[in-house]
């Protein structure tokens, strides 16, 4: 179905100087100064699109870029498999556009108003990009120069054209994940599929051994260690072992970036593990894995940014350069492998402090407070304010806290964790 848009100069809802204040500070636009930025909104307005018709096709406005205001539109790949996007809510911040394989059309299942710009103007004007005349600090460096600027919009620009280069999800995570979700798999067929990998075999049989699955006697072989923790659990931390291999850099910086998102990772992927248990009452095995892949997009960044030596060496640069896009990327990357839309929001929403919370947790919400249990924070990552006053926090009533508004059952498990990250991080 053709798309239905609708030049919008005085929506009820959202007028075009209340439109234009929201996208200012979103990537790429916040990068513009003011005079680039009202070159090219200049002939913009808030556009409308009727429920079943579509925001954009690939082959149709490949040159353009979107942001969506309100309304849900849902993004369907080459497969027919889609997801939806809400405005307003955390995925809505970042720009949409046609991108095949994965995103071949977006289309309203709900009335949408949006804004587009030509994507080739805005590539023209970040040939020229300075620094906007009023920007906060916390928005953009304001002593990075041309060429660090430049190289942000580069990345941008690299993203929205698939010329970055994503990573596969590793041979054996796949094997084990679609033996599992097969509903006549047998156990043996599982330990066979592990076996062929020593390091993950041997994995295993730690993992089987640790605290959380322990029994009276320790097990000594996969067949084992596959029944004493379940055929899921099982796949689920396979899957979470094999990332490790993501993780890794040229030289030396990166090296130590990479090493520091692994061991993040594993810090979150812990904490997460105790909270979905002790708090959440969620599948523990699937929250550790939402913790270690949510900062799979840094991995991207960390690649990217060797391309671009300003980014790598100006930490601050870089930190804002994964603030910014390593929740897209991590949630492109984990809708390519087919994961479960769950852990695709966990990495877009997974610093999302100021969120808004359902009647029950979730997968995502573990993963926000899992940071917000994390002591040793990464570099990138944004410090939340006033804990005591976060939605997510309210989720909370109940259980007791520390005097910082810690979960006493988290400083309990205190040991668990230290030896559950260091089994993740080995």
């Amino acid at each position: 179905m053709s798309a239905i848009r609708q030049r919008n100069e005085s929506d009820d809802n959202i007028d075009r100087q209340d439109a234009f204040g929201r996208v200012r500070n979103l990537l790429p636009l916040k990068l513009l100064s003011d005079r680039d930025f009202a070159t090219i909104t200049a002939a913009t307005n808030v556009e409308s699109c009727a429920r079943g018709h579509d925001l954009f096709r690939a082959g149709f406005d490949d040159n353009f870029i979107f942001f969506l205001l309100s309304g849900t539109i849902a993004i369907t790949d080459a497969e027919g498999e889609s997801f939806n996007i809400v405005g307003g809510e955390m995925e809505s911040r970042y720009p949409l556009y046609p991108q095949p394989p994965d995103r071949i059309k977006a289309t309203a299942r709900s009335p949408a108003q949006f804004i587009r710009f030509p994507a080739d103007l805005l590539r023209l004007q970040s040939e020229g990009v300075g620094v906007r005349d009023n920007i906060k600090v916390e928005e953009i460096n304001q002593e990075a120069d041309t060429l660090e600027q430049r190289a942000l919009f580069e990345v941008f620009h690299g993203l929205m054209n698939d010329d970055l280069v994503l990573p596969s999800l590793p041979d054996v995570a796949i094997r084990i994940r679609d033996a599992a979700n097969n509903e006549n798999v047998a156990v043996e067929d599982i330990a066979r599929i592990i076996r062929a990998d020593a390091s993950t075999a041997a994995y295993c049989i730690s993992i089987a051994n640790n605290a959380a699955f322990a029994g009276a006697a320790q097990v000594d072989n996969i067949l084992d260690a596959v029944v004493r923790m379940g055929i899921q659990p099982t796949r689920d931390l396979v899957v979470a072992y094999t990332i490790r291999s993501l993780f890794t850099g040229k030289d030396p910086l990166a090296k130590k970036l990479m090493r520091e998102a692994w061991v993040h990772s594993c810090r979150i992927a812990a904490l997460s593990y105790i909270l979905a248990r002790d708090v959440g009452r969620l599948n523990p095995e699937r929250a550790l894995l939402a913790g270690l892949l949510h900062d799979v997009g840094v991995t991207i960044l960390i690649n990217e940014a060797q391309t671009h030596p300003p980014l790598l060496k100006d930490m601050p640069m870089f930190c804002q350069l994964c603030q910014e896009l390593s929740g897209q990327i991590g949630a492109m990357i984990l809708r390519a492998w087919k994961f479960p839309d769950i852990f695709a929001t966990a990495a877009l929403e997974a610093e999302a402090f100021t969120k808004a919370v359902g009647d029950r947790l979730n997968i995502g919400d573990i993963v926000v407070l899992a940071h917000l249990h994390d002591r040793q924070p990464a570099p990138w990552s944004v410090q939340p304010t006033n804990l005591g006053e976060l939605a997510i926090c309210s989720k909370l009533d109940g259980y007791d806290t520390t005097e910082d508004h810690h979960l006493a059952v988290v400083e309990a498990a205190d040991r668990e964790l230290v030896e559950l990250t260091a089994l993740l991080s080995s």
